[in-house]
C-alpha cells in the first residue's frame, strides 16, 4: 500500500513549500538529497492534457530533495514528462517533473533508477 508516515509527510511538506517559495532553484546537489524509503504515484504527461487518476502507478522512491526526485522503474521509461503524486488523496500535491537521467541499476524488481527534475506544482481536477 501507497500510504506515508509522519515522517514521510514532512518531508513531502518541504518539498512542496519549498516549490511554492521558489527555493528550490538554489539546491546544492552535494547536500540537499535525502532517502525516500517510499512509495509515491506517477504517471506520463502526454499531449492530451493532464494525466487521470486512473493513469497513476505506484513506484518505489530512491531520495527525494527540494530540486527533483528519483525513483526505480523496472523498464526505461519512454517519455520525457511525468506528474508524481506526493502524499495521500485528497491532499496531495501534484508536480510537474522532467526525467533528466536514467541509470541501470542492479536487482530484479529496480532495473533502472530514473532522475527527475522537478517543474511546477500542478492543481488537477479531482
Amino acid at each position: 500500500m501507497c500510504s506515508e508516515s509522519e515522517v514521510v509527510k514532512a518531508e513531502i511538506e518541504r518539498v512542496c513549500t519549498s516549490l511554492e517559495q521558489g527555493s528550490w532553484k538554489r539546491e546544492n546537489r552535494a547536500g540537499g538529497r535525502h532517502p525516500f524509503p517510499a512509495f509515491v504515484h506517477i504517471a506520463r504527461c502526454g499531449e492530451d492534457g493532464p494525466p487521470k487518476r486512473a493513469n497513476f502507478i505506484c513506484v518505489p522512491c530512491y531520495d527525494l530533495s527540494r530540486g527533483g526526485f528519483s525513483f526505480y522503474a523496472k523498464t526505461r521509461p519512454d517519455y520525457q514528462y511525468l506528474v508524481v503524486r506526493l502524499g495521500d488523496l485528497p491532499e496531495a500535491n501534484h508536480i510537474l517533473a522532467r526525467i533528466a537521467h536514467c541509470t541501470p541499476h542492479d536487482g530484479a524488481e529496480k532495473a533502472y533508477r530514473v532522475g527527475c527534475e522537478f517543474l511546477r506544482k500542478l492543481i488537477l481536477p479531482p
